[in-house]
């Protein structure tokens, strides 16, 4: 079947419902699709569940001409089985952010154009709209205003909450949000809570109106719960994670960064490693990053957020220098 034609860094979305009901959504089936595009190349992406028996898919075209597409599913489920056509119209755009080292401030949009970075640091933005009584309308406010004084990137933490065992409660985080099933004290990482996504769409839509960027911080600080906790955010759930936040949101124009942790030199016990280097953190970015690479097929700069100086980051993955694109400050 075909579809209507809309402009290149565009992103498109494909709603599938089953009439399957599977016990365990977010776990029990693997729903991806595969694009072509105009030269015969290949990108995949996964689908995500976002209730209803519904898994949608996002998909951002980077290049002008026929695409087509097709859906599969682990385990085989007809309702997946399909397939189609759409066209991305030619359009002047700046397209996403690149990292281009040695290139003016070494930051270039797909059409070229050098990008000066001028970002502001609001971690709990996806929590004020969600939980405050005029949060959606204030925080739509803020990203205008802040649009309107010339910055195109804020640093937004997906997970918020204040709750940090063992130590207990975290007295400066004042807004509780917490993404997955269950709760903190009995957390259900096989499940996510879908309200809260929403809202996130919604603050991620009004990036993309406004033309500011985004820098997704994918995990908090390592001291933070889960973060903590690795004995119980162990990989599985950790790779769970990470995948649907990508299904979700990479097809965003407004995503310049995905940062894998803040500070994560505080991987994988919430200790603090200054001055030393600390290879397993070290790792677990390389490890990660190359994870990124294989289920974010737009491309967006994957980031660390900084720890120790020393020894120098090139150092650090000098066994891997390329996985890792950006360390941020």
């Amino acid at each position: 079947m075909s579809e209507q034609s809309t402009p290149v860094r565009t992103m498109r979305e494909w709603a599938f419902e089953t009439s399957h009901s599977y016990p365990e959504p977010f776990t029990d089936a693997r729903v991806s699709a595969t694009f072509t595009d105009p030269a015969g190349r290949e990108s995949t992406i996964e689908a995500f569940y976002d209730g209803d028996l519904t898994w949608r898919v996002r998909f951002n075209p980077g290049i002008a001409g026929r695409w087509s597409w097709r859906m599969s599913s682990i385990p085989p489920n007809p309702d997946f089985q399909q397939d189609g056509e759409f066209t991305a119209g030619q359009a002047e755009v700046r397209g996403f952010l690149r990292s281009t080292p040695g290139e003016g401030w070494g930051f270039t949009w797909e059409s070229g154009a050098p990008v000066f970075i001028l970002g502001d640091t609001t971690y709990h933005l996806f929590g004020m709209a969600h939980n405050s009584g005029d949060g959606a309308r204030e925080v739509r406010a803020f990203m205008e205003r802040r649009a309107a004084q010339g910055f195109n990137l804020l640093r937004i933490r997906v997970p918020v909450s204040p709750f940090h065992p063992p130590d207990g409660h975290s007295s400066w985080q004042t807004q509780r949000l917490w993404p997955w099933g269950g709760s903190e004290q009995s957390p259900r990482f096989d499940r996510f809570n879908l309200p809260y996504f929403k809202t996130i769409d919604a603050v991620l839509g009004w990036a993309d109106e406004l033309e500011i960027g985004v820098e997704l911080i994918m995990e908090g600080w390592g001291f933070e719960f889960p973060f903590n906790s690795r004995n119980i955010f162990v990989p599985e759930w950790e790779e769970l994670w990470l995948r649907y936040l990508v299904a979700r949101f990479d097809a965003f124009g407004c995503v310049m960064f995905w940062t894998l942790q803040n500070e994560y030199e505080y991987y994988p016990n919430g200790d603090w490693h200054y001055g030393t280097n600390n290879a397993v953190c070290d790792r677990w970015a390389i490890r990660v990053g190359h994870l990124m690479r294989r289920i974010a097929p737009h491309g967006h700069i994957i980031a660390v957020h900084n720890g120790p100086v020393t020894p120098s980051f090139g150092k650090r993955f000098a066994s891997d220098p390329y996985v890792i694109d950006t360390v941020m400050f």
